[in-house]
């Protein structure tokens, strides 16, 4: 028998990110360097899922093919308009000056890496945050006055806002950046494959598949025993940034179960059982 969504949920969403934390805190670094590669492949894997999952799920297929401007023009036009800025700026067609700090320095209109950057930041907190609040709805289960759930989407957002950007920045504790990317940023991504993979009838040869395409990450990241190194080559970097958004895109749409085509599709998981 299955186990029941509230259920699952609630064990993927409370196992899967403190306890990480705290194991990267006591870890040699022998180990963490293991777990920051295995993070690479995470990270990445996460970043395709939503797209894997809505075009290899036949039915919200089916709606996606029927508006083709929203669901493959729109992710496409935002995935190339980016990565034309980071291979205009990797050219030096552009006036980003490079230096520590500069790549988030927002300077004249020839300069638009850095836009960016920001833009990608403020759009990640935001995104974590709505997974959070996504993820307690099917926790709680059942239907909640829109009081409820517009209490229950600030508290995520405010919560995920200050541990993600304040926090980090407040104390500067190493073992504080290992708990929160524990909490945060390792629970997010297990959370993403682990839903996408219940929808799924295969959901195992879902996971094999998009943390195996997640080693493009690689071409990025250098996994380190205290983090990843990122490759400062714009190109790539805005490669990454565009991927991320045409997830925060689908992510949206996949797991938007107030959408009746959802619902239909990919939400029916939701209704099933407890």
């Amino acid at each position: 028998m299955a186990v029941p969504v509230n259920r699952f949920v609630g064990w993927l969403w409370l196992v899967s990110g403190i306890p990480v934390g705290v194991a990267l805190i006591v870890l040699p670094p022998s180990a963490r360097l293991i777990c920051f590669a295995i993070f690479v492949l995470l990270e990445t894997g996460h970043s395709l899922s939503p797209i894997v999952l809505a075009w290899t799920h036949g039915g919200f297929r089916r709606v996606m093919l029927s508006q083709t401007r929203k669901y493959v023009v729109l992710p496409v036009a935002v995935f190339m308009i980016v990565l034309v800025i980071g291979a205009v700026t990797s050219l030096g067609w552009t006036s980003l000056v490079y230096g520590p700090g500069n790549l988030w320095s927002l300077t004249e209109w020839t300069n638009p890496f850095p836009v960016v950057v920001w833009v990608y930041w403020v759009w990640n907190i935001y995104h974590f945050g709505m997974q959070h609040f996504g993820v307690l709805s099917l926790w709680r289960g059942g239907a909640r006055s829109r009081r409820r759930r517009f209490a229950d989407m600030a508290l995520c957002l405010i919560v995920t806002a200050f541990c993600m950007a304040a926090l980090p920045k407040l104390t500067r504790e190493e073992w504080v950046g290992f708990l929160l990317l524990g909490a945060f940023s390792v629970n997010h991504w297990v959370v993403d494959i682990g839903l996408s993979s219940r929808v799924l009838k295969r959901g195992w040869l879902f996971i094999v598949g998009v943390l195996a395409a997640g080693a493009i990450g690689f071409l990025l990241e250098i996994p380190t025993p205290n983090g990843s190194l990122l490759r400062a080559i714009p190109i790539l970097l805005c490669a990454r940034m565009g991927l991320g958004f045409v997830h925060f895109l689908y992510s949206r749409w996949v797991w938007k179960l107030s959408d009746a085509r959802v619902r239909a599709t990919i939400g029916s998981f939701y209704t099933a059982p407890s």
